[in-house]
């Protein structure tokens, strides 16, 4: 699933998480998060604190370049899935 377009200032540190609560089932928790932001290379965008429901998207990006933020995670019961936003670099 993925939500956005929202616009990042290159300059901007922002911070994303999403709410898992509703999906998971009863007695069922979250055993990893792993956040991972496409394309990644020089001069894009960093994330940290990528072990939680919610990452810092630190300073970086090419202006009009689109990216895809994503959290995966994988649960007690074995069950993985994906969340993803799409940022778009713009100066604001």
């Amino acid at each position: 699933m993925s939500f956005g377009p929202v616009i990042k200032d290159p300059n901007g540190i922002l911070k994303y998480s999403f709410s898992w609560t509703s999906y998971l089932g009863t007695g069922d928790t979250i055993t990893t998060h792993a956040w991972s932001i496409s394309p990644s290379g020089t001069g894009d965008p960093t994330l940290t604190g990528g072990t939680t429901g919610t990452v810092t998207v630190g300073t970086g990006g090419t202006r009009g370049q689109i990216y895809t933020l994503t959290d995966r995670i994988v649960t007690g019961a074995g069950i993985q899935d994906d969340r993803s936003v799409i940022l778009r670099v713009e100066d604001l």
